[in-house]
């Protein structure tokens, strides 16, 4: 659910994020810098481990 629509709807509750979908989200972005550097990396000729 959109923040501010929650906000709006509901003025008096408490938002908060629990730990799995954050790490979810940090996950997915260490994730997609990996591969764009690994894609980057072969333009070169580089070997990435």
């Amino acid at each position: 659910m959109n923040k501010n629509l929650a906000e709006e709807l509901m003025p008096q509750a408490t938002i908060v994020a629990d730990i799995f979908h954050v790490m979810k989200q940090v996950n997915d972005e260490l994730d997609a810098a990996r591969r764009k550097i690994k894609r980057e990396a072969e333009q070169l000729n580089l070997t990435v481990y």
